[in-house]
């Protein structure tokens, strides 16, 4: 009987037993047929983290390999790591019960000498998956972090892809290093009356997050997912929201009367900044160096411009990027589509779209998001990575239930039509959602158009 090592890629065990292929295609493992998928996604994925992305038994696995001859050992995590995770988990119930976080971080020190990123990833998320509210655990998360300080060691297997010039890491790492020294300054402020200005000059300037931040949820975040890492990243996009939500509030609100009672409020938002800081370069980067194939980082390279950079202006390019290819392209411009009132080629049609004044994207009845318009005067930034993704993963998490009941309700044609107006400082949008049927009434998707009305506000107020 020929041994199976699930420790190993899914790519080495196929190159080394090609049966293996047809196994786990019986299995469910469709993806596997694909050379470019096995040649990509394989060298990273091993067939226990296949599994549990698919959602599919590891027990009906091994049964079936042990039916094509196959013994499989390493199947599951060893007794030592199982411990390992259900100490560090079990200390982290802990602060979530309300224990204090000296005792808690004392007994850490006391068993362990170090941890790895997964395995703080992997108990946050062994957590969400118990019962915690993902809420009480975005609550901790910066707690989390601290208790963690000085013991995070760094993956033998993860390359220092943050010492490449112009590659993705390395610019996120160059965002934080500016964040983290605007922090500082902001810090220096002396909260008085005249320098109310110089205080909110600072905090427009640090509202450049939102940029470092889409990156890290649009580009990372939806990537990670593919390998079963969510619950982590469900929290850490919670606490983005609301570090951005603070920055930008008291941006819009500080004046020479409150200037020097929101001293408790920015320390702590910008505590909150430094600690999500720490946990993006000791969680998160190492976990995306660990995963993601070459494919996805040149993915990632592509869609950075599209998301836009924070506080840095000189981004030096990624010299050796694989190459990406688009998917997307037109094959052929000549290409003719037939519609009841015209026709035009598909070069035109992209043409068209592309210079609409406003946002077009549509998402397929299986809430698959299938095109966005990318114009000259484009609202909300998309990825070229959302395209063929489910809906869900373009919208932080304390949005996703507003989306699914609309969704819901053009379904069953409680409604067909949603609009709501964005209106801040410099930033007028109209949003409109508009269900789409086919003559018989079968839903077909959902359309979503964003306009900039900001050049007319003057002539809507009156």
């Amino acid at each position: 009987m020929k041994t199976l090592d699930f420790k190993n890629s899914v790519y080495d065990l196929v190159h080394a037993y090609p049966d293996v292929r047809d196994v786990l295609a019986d299995l469910g493992f469709k993806d596997i047929t694909n050379p470019m998928m096995l040649n990509t996604f394989g060298k990273k994925m091993t067939i226990p983290k296949g599994a549990k992305v698919k959602g599919i038994d590891m027990n009906a696995v091994i049964a079936k390999f042990n039916e094509n001859g196959f013994a499989v050992i390493n199947a599951f995590p060893s007794k030592e790591s199982m411990e390992r995770q259900a100490e560090i988990k079990s200390l982290l119930k802990r602060l979530h019960d309300g224990e204090s976080m000296e005792s808690v971080q004392a007994e850490f020190k006391q068993k362990f000498s170090d941890v790895s990123s997964r395995e703080i990833a992997e108990a946050e998320q062994g957590l969400i998956l118990e019962g915690v509210n993902p809420r009480e655990v975005q609550k901790l998360c910066d707690v989390h972090s601290v208790m963690f300080h000085g013991a995070i060691r760094e993956e033998e297997e993860a390359p220092e892809l943050k010492d490449i010039k112009g590659h993705p890491l390395y610019i996120m790492w160059k965002e934080n290093d500016a964040i983290e020294a605007l922090a500082k300054e902001i810090r220096k402020v002396e909260l008085v009356p005249e320098n109310v200005d110089h205080l909110k000059d600072l905090l427009k300037k640090m509202k450049g997050l939102k940029q470092h931040y889409g990156k890290k949820e649009e580009l990372y975040f939806r990537k990670l997912e593919k390998y079963g890492i969510s619950g982590p990243t469900t929290v850490m996009w919670g606490v983005d929201d609301e570090i951005y939500a603070n920055i930008s509030g008291m941006e819009r609100t500080v004046n020479a009367e409150n200037i020097s009672s929101l001293s408790d409020k920015l320390n702590k938002t910008l505590d909150r900044l430094e600690e999500m800081i720490f946990k993006e370069e000791n969680i998160l980067f190492p976990m995306a160096a660990e995963n993601f194939t070459d494919e996805e980082w040149a993915e990632v390279y592509h869609d950075m411009d599209e998301m836009g950079y924070c506080l840095i202006t000189d981004v030096p390019r990624w010299e050796n990027a694989p190459e990406w290819h688009n998917p997307n392209e037109i094959s052929s411009s000549e290409t003719i589509i037939h519609m009841p009132t015209g026709s035009f080629n598909a070069a035109q049609l992209e043409g068209i779209l592309r210079t609409m004044p406003m946002d077009i994207t549509f998402v397929d009845d299986q809430d698959i998001v299938r095109f966005f318009t990318n114009g000259k005067e484009r609202i909300f930034p998309r990825p070229m990575s959302a395209l063929g993704k489910e809906l869900w993963g373009c919208h932080s998490p304390k949005t996703v239930p507003m989306i699914r009941k609309l969704i819901s309700d053009f379904r069953e044609h409680k409604r067909t039509s949603y609009e709501r107006i964005i209106n801040k400082e410099n930033f007028l949008v109209l949003v409109r959602y508009y269900a789409i049927y086919d003559p018989d009434g079968k839903y077909l998707g959902t359309l979503e158009t964003s306009q900039n009305l900001f050049p007319y506000k003057k002539e809507l107020s009156r």
